[in-house]
């Protein structure tokens, strides 16, 4: 059979072979028959691409080539292939390479924005990765790997839409007190791995057999980000015998995870005990994680918050530099004071043995 469905898995996949190429990824579809239906019709795709002229592609086709060769067999390929599949139906599937213009694109950004979720909009960044993202990829590769010619420039930063500032957020000692403070014993030990480890909330919701008591570590597997699908995380000890209690408690219990609350159940509680601790402001459980890596950050560096997030690119874990930098300016200025205050009293020193401040050296040095 040309589809089946991976173990934990929602959605169908297809692998077929054509002249000894290999076509295999996600269809997209959670029904066998659906399945069937988008693996009949990428042979198509497959078949009528043949050796044509790269740039009449239609944008379908290029979508399902370009995930076939770039994204097949990826952990986040599933969410790629969604993404694909939005941009190619704004876009709109007929519409071949060569004609994607940037009055094309900007509809194509236009209809997404339009495209609305439980009566909202979606964001900015959202319709960023929804089009732009893919579209680009898919192009560049047309021009760089497939030979298309006379493509038409497209001018990307001037689409994009603009998106919100990144989120930088540190709660205080105070702040982290009163939110554990309003939290019953389990979600409080939830939002303890959260502020300590840096872990994405969906993460939090591992098998009891990722918890190695004994030896004090997490084994999260299965991660976002390709490049540390696995990652051991240490643990304190008083976390690990915690951990160890409730890995025992679902296993008993035959539950997939350790917690007895569900995703949205234990979310809930986090987000009535940060209210009930006065915390307001928008993703105020994913702040956690932006926390947590910040203060790696400033103690470790960067790479070590790069380790712990979970980063496959130094790039993505650049945010957190502030904290260093930050740091650094204090610590610069607490250096520049007490040189100050040093040539002050050399000063004082001169003029009692009928000399004269160092002004020059004063000025040089608040310059």
């Amino acid at each position: 059979m040309s589809v089946y469905k991976p173990k934990g898995s929602p959605y169908w996949h297809y692998d077929f072979r054509i002249e000894r190429r290999r076509y295999h990824g996600s269809t997209g579809q959670t029904t066998e028959r659906a399945a069937l239906a988008y693996e009949k019709k990428r042979r198509k795709e497959v078949a009528s691409a043949g050796p044509q002229d790269a740039g009449a592609m239609t944008i379908d086709a290029a979508a399902g080539r370009w995930f076939d060769e770039t994204q097949s067999g990826n952990r986040s390929a599933d969410d790629v292939l969604r993404r694909t599949q939005v941009m190619a139906r704004c876009i709109g599937p007929a519409v071949a390479l060569r004609s994607i213009t940037g009055l094309v694109v900007s509809d194509a950004i236009a209809r997404r924005r339009g495209m609305l979720h439980r009566g909202k909009a979606p964001a900015n960044a959202t319709v960023n990765r929804d089009i732009i993202a893919p579209l680009r990829a898919i192009l560049r590769r047309a021009k760089r790997a497939w030979g298309a010619k006379d493509m038409p420039e497209i001018a990307w930063d001037a689409l994009a839409l603009r998106e919100a500032a990144e989120m930088v957020r540190e709660y205080s000692q105070e702040e982290r007190a009163a939110w554990a403070a309003a939290c019953d014993e389990e979600s409080a030990l939830a939002l303890d791995l959260l502020l300590t480890q840096g872990i994405r909330y969906g993460e939090l919701f591992f098998a009891p057999q990722a918890i190695d008591v004994t030896g004090r570590r997490l084994t999260l597997t299965g991660r976002k980000a390709q490049a540390f699908s696995t990652l051991t995380l240490p643990l304190r000890d008083d976390q690990a015998r915690a951990l160890g209690r409730l890995a025992a408690n679902a296993i008993a219990a035959s539950r997939e995870h350790i917690w007895s609350r569900s995703y949205w159940g234990l979310y809930h509680q986090l987000r009535q005990a940060a209210a009930r601790a006065g915390l307001t402001g928008p993703r105020l459980i994913h702040g956690a994680r932006h926390h947590a890596l910040t203060q790696t950050a400033r103690v470790a560096g960067l790479h070590v918050a790069k380790a712990q997030g979970g980063h496959a690119s130094i790039t993505s874990t650049a945010r957190y530099a502030h904290a260093a930098e930050a740091d650094l300016r204090r610590a610069r200025e607490r250096l520049a004071r007490r040189m100050i205050g040093k040539l002050c009293l050399r000063g004082l020193a001169g003029e009692q043995e009928g000399g004269s401040a160092p002004h020059a050296q004063y000025e040089t040095l608040q310059t």
